[in-house]
């Protein structure tokens, strides 16, 4: 599976998943910049790629897992409190918990988490880590 293959994947899986809970903003996938309106929350995801290693299922077999993390900040709006912010995240670690994609090459094993960023005065924002790998043989 090549990169390209990998991220249109995990956009097809956050699209639909994500339906109209919220604005996506798309600029973390090469989409068009997505302009803020205060009051309105939002989400804004991006891949980030890690290191690979190559894993041996036998003798004759070995794949090479590469490993990334989808990172996905929420926006809600400041002032609002956290309810509906934890409410987001939750919902982004519960669409990719034991997610993998159709074709079997994109895996979200383990459980994502939530980082809590702060506020720029306008939104209040989340960052959540959702770790996953591809592999590919040899």
């Amino acid at each position: 599976m090549s990169m390209a293959a990998e991220r249109a994947a995990i956009r097809v899986k956050l699209a639909a998943a994500w339906g109209s809970t919220t604005a996506i903003a798309w600029d973390g996938f090469n989409g068009p910049a997505y302009t803020r309106i205060d009051g309105v929350e939002f989400i804004r995801p991006r891949i980030e790629d890690g290191e690979s290693s190559w894993v041996a299922i036998s003798a004759s077999v070995q794949k090479e897992r590469k490993l990334g993390v989808v990172v996905v900040e929420v926006m809600t709006p400041s002032g609002t409190g956290d309810a509906r912010g934890n409410e987001l995240c939750d919902l982004l670690i519960g669409h990719f918990t034991r997610f993998t994609d159709p074709s079997g090459a994109v895996r979200f094993d383990r459980r994502g988490f939530a980082v809590d960023a702060g506020t720029d005065g306008t939104f209040h924002r989340w960052h959540v880590l959702l770790p996953y790998y591809r592999e590919e043989v040899a």
